[in-house]
């Protein structure tokens, strides 16, 4: 038997009504549907958000039958650099690992999920992990700003413990053309709605579902949930029912709440699928882009061991209402505002550095005295406990999965940054063991000594002339699935 055998999904915490999206940009332009969309904060992007919703889903799972991780995004953070090693080493994961990035189209989720698959089932790898996510840049006051949202999935797949198990695909490729950006480009191309709808959506997805149903033998009625793309809510529900799905068996598209997730897109909606489905529940999930990729899935008895994993329905609940537009555009860098006399200020990367430093830059490796356990960051030679002060006692100790209470704090208003203020704090973590970080998806009103936190991969932009992004560790709110505006405070 061979599936998924543990899954997640990373939702940021900024939500943007898309009503603000309209006022601001003239609705003669801009025709927002209801709802609001996800955005990611100005240190995340596909990268990170990818690494977050891979943390989760390798909590409580052995990490070390890994054999690949594929990652999956139409927005890269790099043309020339692979993304997934960046993830791969953020998650830990040993090196004699295979792994790619599959990217260009925003069906690049479920090709991932293939490979994946594929790969185990030839026997080449025993387990192997999918990340997807996706933080596209629209040009402002585009109509897609407001259908677009930020998010990301991850997948683990496997032989033993597996909670869906793949029963079948189908897939098409076709060189249909609905969106597109060159890679000299900043923003994308759009063809026009009614063609992409009538000759596309409407004509593909059907074609590529009723064949998987063909091919099984199964008619609408034998699946339980059917998750599939098409990022137009209204004739979302009509396309379902055409293809013989009532209402009941339709999986939220979650485009008035989270918004088009292009690569992440199939596979946050098969998160949320599985997040409520029984033993026995067939499952069918359908990307889109230049084609479609169809995968059936049956529930097994083993979904219960994976209810507490971190989904659509905790993630959801974590949110703060970001203030407006302008504030997103800015955010993005899709519009370039005045920060301050310090903006412009950049350090310079030196990667043979990085290389060097890469345990504890990378992985937030410390070190752990042998002789009387006492944990510190970063490393040093010397035990930092007075009544030990062993000499090359250490051993490496990971902090990247602690957590850990805010020992002290500062606000700094003052700083070249789309969003300030900038939060910085010490760290006490659990186990022993102190850093400074910085404190990012947290309300610097709600801040106070003892909060509880938890490590998250960011990225830190700062050496932007030479296109060179920095990922490094900050600390969050310790997420509990009961969170609003607060930040978890």
């Amino acid at each position: 038997m061979i599936g998924i055998t543990s899954y997640s999904a990373y939702i940021p915490w900024y939500r943007l009504d898309k009503g603000k999206i309209g006022q601001a940009t003239g609705f003669l332009l801009n025709f927002p549907g209801p709802g609001e969309r996800t955005v990611a904060n100005q240190d995340e992007d596909s990268v990170t958000m990818a690494t977050a919703a891979g943390i989760y889903c390798l909590d409580n799972e052995d990490r070390s039958k890994l054999g690949a991780l594929y990652f999956a995004t139409s927005s890269p953070a790099y043309l020339v650099r692979q993304q997934a090693s960046i993830i791969s080493t953020a998650l830990d994961l040993k090196e004699d690992i295979r792994v790619a990035d599959i990217t260009s189209s925003s069906k690049a989720g479920t090709t991932a999920l293939l490979n994946a698959i594929d790969a185990v089932k030839a026997g080449s790898v025993s387990d192997a992990l999918v990340c997807a996510a996706d933080c596209r840049v629209m040009q402002p006051g585009h109509p897609q700003e407001s259908v677009y949202g930020d998010g990301g999935a991850a997948f683990m797949v496997g032989s033993e413990n597996v909670v869906a198990e793949l029963e079948a695909t189908y897939s098409l490729s076709v060189d249909f053309v609905d969106r597109w950006r060159a890679v000299f480009e900043e923003f994308e191309h759009g063809w026009e709605d009614r063609w992409i709808r009538d000759e596309g959506y409407e004509k593909l997805i059907p074609r590529a579902v009723n064949g998987m149903l063909a091919k099984q033998g199964l008619s609408p009625k034998d699946i339980a949930k059917v998750a599939f793309c098409y990022p137009m809510a209204r004739q979302h529900a009509a396309l379902a029912k055409k293809m013989g799905f009532d209402a009941a068996q339709v999986q939220d598209h979650l485009l008035d709440k989270v918004g088009d997730t292009c690569a992440a897109h199939p596979l946050m909606m098969l998160v949320g699928a599985l997040e409520e489905a029984n033993p026995g529940d067939r499952i069918m999930v359908a990307s889109w882009g230049q084609g479609v990729d169809v995968l059936l899935f049956r529930v097994t008895g083993d979904i219960a061991r994976t209810r507490s994993k971190w989904g659509i329905k905790k993630g959801l609940a974590r949110r703060k209402d970001l203030g407006s537009w302008e504030q997103f555009t800015s955010m993005r860098g899709a519009v370039k505002y005045y920060w301050g006399p310090r903006q412009g200020e950049y350090g310079f990367t030196s990667y043979s550095l990085a290389w060097r430093e890469r345990k504890q830059v990378a992985k937030l490796y410390g070190y752990k005295c042998k002789k009387c356990g006492t944990a510190q960051y970063p490393p040093r030679r010397i035990c930092v406990n007075p009544n030990c002060r062993a000499i090359d006692e250490m051993e490496d100790h990971s902090f990247s999965s602690r957590k850990g209470k805010v020992f002290s704090y500062m606000v700094d208003h003052n700083v070249a940054v789309a969003m300030p203020p900038v939060i910085v704090a010490y760290i006490n973590f659990e186990g022993g063991g102190r850093i400074n970080l910085q404190l990012v998806d947290m309300d610097p009103y709600e801040m106070k000594i003892g909060l509880p936190v938890e490590m998250t991969y960011r990225r830190k932009q700062i050496d932007v002339p030479r296109g060179v992004n920095i990922y490094y560790w900050c600390a969050t709110p310790v997420r509990d699935g009961d969170q609003s505006n607060n930040g978890g405070a």
